[in-house]
């Protein structure tokens, strides 16, 4: 079942928080997303508008659990004080990982949390990107998907 990250009324840049464990892989699937972000002035170099990945690492204190959103790997935050969360992009060399119009599916096997962060405020009720858990065992292993094999 593909779970979206925004959920009904979420009116943020940063989606709900996901967990990918060992043996896992989380399927990211984004739809919605213009070909370039919002630009406020003719100066502005033209970006692609995206959700760029982001990590999550709690205190150790931390100790609250996080609400589930319809299924057991997608999280809300409510709850969660924002100073207990070291929330950094993911980047590969010198990119950072994201999902986009021209690059709407990937999948993240790294175990941990992580959530997503639009880089453009018009893609909030417009843009979406759904997730769903698989196997690595049923997912293709050497496929340029993964985050990792970039």
């Amino acid at each position: 079942m593909m779970t979206p990250l925004w959920q009904p009324g979420n009116q943020t840049m940063d989606s709900a928080v996901f967990r990918v464990i060992g043996g896992q892989g989380i399927v990211l699937f984004a739809t919605g997303f213009k070909r370039h972000k919002h630009r406020v002035s003719a100066n502005d170099a033209q970006v692609p508008q995206m959700a760029c990945v982001n990590r999550l690492l709690f205190e150790a204190s931390e100790t609250r659990p996080l609400r589930t959103c319809g299924c057991d790997y997608v999280f809300d935050l409510a709850g969660i004080r924002l100073e207990t969360i070291v929330d950094e992009p993911i980047i590969s060399g010198t990119c950072g990982w994201s999902l986009s119009a021209c690059d709407n599916m990937r999948i993240l096997a790294i175990p941990g949390y992580y959530r997503l962060h639009l880089n453009d405020s018009t893609a909030i009720g417009e843009a979406q990107v759904y997730a769903e858990s698989y196997s690595l065992k049923s997912l293709p292993l050497n496929s340029k998907l993964f985050f990792s094999q970039e």
